[in-house]
Parts: structure tokens; C-alpha cells; sequence
């Protein structure tokens, strides 16, 4: 008997260490592409019984951009065409209405869907699909408007060993990537946005570094700030209306420490 228990004991610890040092991958989400593939419309009479997201995404996957008549019955004088332009986010928000966003970043594996919950603790440990999920979602701060509205954009995403979610910011600790790799590319829900690295620092979890009101009256002297807490030196020149970037994930070199990389949208 306490030879059986002992086996099953042995056993047990040596699946638990197996997950903690194996655990499984993060469920991907389909990127742009592979669900763009729409199947062929339905007939109008089935469209009358499909539910209202799912029938306004088959109008923005079949139409294509082009003209769609919705004056049927009326004289041809008095008829209108509309123009839909296809929204490729469209599917991602029936997934998830809390979707708000892309981002990727060139040289790594950084290519992920953004969420905004109603705080900064449900997207820790749920992943996009709502799901109970240690790997978490990349999210914005619940604080932040979205799409372009803010002054100050916050993003945060978790560290993992097995180079997932925002791990390969690590590699903006080598100077040498660093000065390859400045850019940072987000696509809301409206627009592609590009953002230029101004500042790459290690620090504890201080609120210094998010600017939590989100509406600077002095962006231009809080953007030089992060510029001197930067590892690298930045000729970033910061305006006075600029529009700052910070994605932030943890890092173990300092207690309760957080890895920063501040960044400014680039107009034009």
C-alpha cells in the first residue's frame, strides 16, 4: 500500500514540473488572411434569418468595396447606391467585441490581436477567445479611449520562457536590434499607425512611467523624460501634440520589475 501511494506521489510531482516547464502553447488567433476567406453569400432569403453581425459581415466579405443597392421597389429615378468598404476587424469583433486592435513588430514574433476589458486583471489570465489561459491576451489599459484618441496609449503583455506574447521584447535589450528595429505598427479598428521607439528601460512597476491621465498638458517634457530613462540614446524630437506609446511586460532582472518601451506615432 504505501509503495502504491508512493508511486502515485512520485508521479504526480514529476507531471506537475513536466507542465511548468512544458506548458502548452497559446491558442493562436487566425491572422487577416485566413479568415478573409468568406464561403459564397447565402441567398437573400436566408440572409432575413441570419443573425445581425453575421449578416453585415457577409455583406462587407461579398461586396468587396463595391456598390450594393439597397433601394429595391423604389422607381429607378429615386433609386441610391451605397458603397460599404469591407472592414477586415470585422470578424475578430464577433469573436470577441472587446477586440480593439493589432499589433506587430518586424523581427519579432509580436503579431497579435489587442483587447480592452473593463479593468487590467481579466486579460491577465483570459486569452482572446475568453478563455482561462495562463499565456493571458495582449490588452490595452481599460482607461484608454482607443483608435487614435488618446495621448497616451497603454499596452501590456506577458513575459513568457517560451517566447510568446510580448517575451521577444526582450531583445530591444541589445542595442544592436535596438537600432534595427524602431518601429512598431498598430492597426485599430479605423487606421494603420506607426510609432517610432523613443525609449527602452528597465524599472520597477511605477506609475511614473504610464502617466496614468492619459491627457498630457506637458507630453513634449513627460516624452523627454522617458528619453532620459532610456537605455539608448533617442533625436527623436517629442511636439507638444504628439501621440506616445507605452507596451509594457515584466522582467525578472529587478524586483517586481517591468520592461518599458516608449514609443511616438509617426505623422505623415
Amino acid at each position: 500500500m504505501l509503495l502504491t501511494l508512493g508511486a502515485l506521489l512520485v508521479f504526480q510531482s514529476g507531471y506537475i514540473l513536466y507542465d511548468h516547464f512544458n506548458p502548452p502553447e497559446p491558442r493562436e488567433v487566425p491572422d487577416i488572411a485566413s479568415i478573409s476567406n468568406e464561403p459564397e453569400a447565402p441567398t437573400e432569403a436566408s440572409e432575413m434569418n441570419m443573425p445581425l453581425h453575421i449578416f453585415h459581415s457577409k455583406i462587407m466579405n461579398t461586396v468587396k468595396g463595391g456598390n450594393i443597392n439597397l433601394s429595391r421597389g423604389q422607381p429607378a429615378d429615386e433609386r441610391v447606391n451605397y458603397e460599404f468598404t469591407p472592414n477586415p476587424f470585422s470578424e475578430y469583433l464577433a469573436m470577441n467585441p472587446d477586440f480593439t486592435g493589432w499589433i506587430n513588430v518586424d523581427g519579432t514574433n509580436i503579431d497579435h490581436p489587442i483587447v480592452k476589458g473593463r479593468d487590467n486583471s481579466y486579460y491577465l489570465d483570459n486569452n482572446f477567445y475568453n478563455e482561462p489561459d495562463s499565456y493571458g491576451a495582449i490588452f490595452m489599459d481599460y482607461r484608454n479611449l482607443g483608435n487614435g484618441h488618446d495621448d497616451h496609449t497603454l499596452i501590456y503583455g506577458h513575459h513568457t520562457d517560451t517566447g510568446h506574447m510580448f517575451a521577444d521584447f526582450e531583445k530591444y535589450l541589445t542595442q544592436s536590434f535596438y537600432e534595427e528595429n524602431k518601429v512598431i505598427e498598430i492597426q485599430d479598428l479605423y487606421k494603420k499607425r506607426e510609432y517610432e521607439i523613443i525609449s527602452v528601460h528597465i524599472g520597477p512597476a511605477d506609475l511614473q512611467y504610464i502617466n496614468e491621465p492619459f491627457k498630457n498638458d506637458g507630453t513634449k517634457e513627460y516624452g523627454e523624460f522617458l528619453q532620459g530613462e532610456s537605455l539608448y540614446e533617442s533625436s527623436v524630437d517629442i511636439e507638444e501634440d504628439a501621440k506616445l506609446l507605452t507596451l509594457i511586460s515584466c522582467n525578472y532582472t529587478h524586483n517586481d520589475g517591468r520592461l518599458y518601451i516608449h514609443a511616438v506615432e509617426v505623422i505623415g
